[in-house]
């Protein structure tokens, strides 16, 4: 938790919502997560152009979330989650351009691999993970 860090806790909290209204009609999953929903909106759409413009606003939320945590000063946990967003960063700088023809071979094969996992595969509910592992992710995340 960043409650000790009101700077950091108000860069992720404004994040989630952010990502949370991101991911729309799938928001009760994202609400939670500090994690876009690249995933579900690439899943979820069939029209690249509908899909890329999505992407992108997603993009710019990672962007702000970077900035904001610019804003706040300097500690391990900052650090860490500057760390953890950089491979987003990288996507959205690989999608910024989206007639890239290696960028929409990625999204399409991505996409074929995700509506076949979510056929033949069930989810993953995180509370029973939280609740059945040894420490439980939130001690985990608490440790790390």
């Amino acid at each position: 938790s960043f409650a000790h860090d009101s700077c950091l806790a108000n860069c992720v909290t404004t994040v989630k919502r952010k990502f949370a209204e991101a991911a729309g009609r799938h928001s009760t999953h994202y609400k939670d997560l500090l994690s876009p929903p690249f995933h579900s909106i690439i899943a979820t759409h069939d029209d690249l152009t509908n899909m890329f413009e999505k992407i992108r606003r997603t993009c710019t939320d990672v962007k702000f979330f970077d900035g904001c945590l610019s804003k706040c000063r300097q500690s391990r946990e900052r650090l860490l989650l500057q760390s953890s967003i950089h491979h987003w960063k990288f996507f959205c700088g690989a999608v910024s351009n989206s007639n890239a023809k290696g960028v929409r071979d990625y999204v399409r094969c991505e996409q074929k691999h995700l509506r076949r996992a979510s056929i033949n595969c069930s989810p993953i509910n995180i509370k029973d993970l939280n609740s059945t592992s040894i420490a439980g992710l939130a001690q985990f995340c608490e440790l790390v």
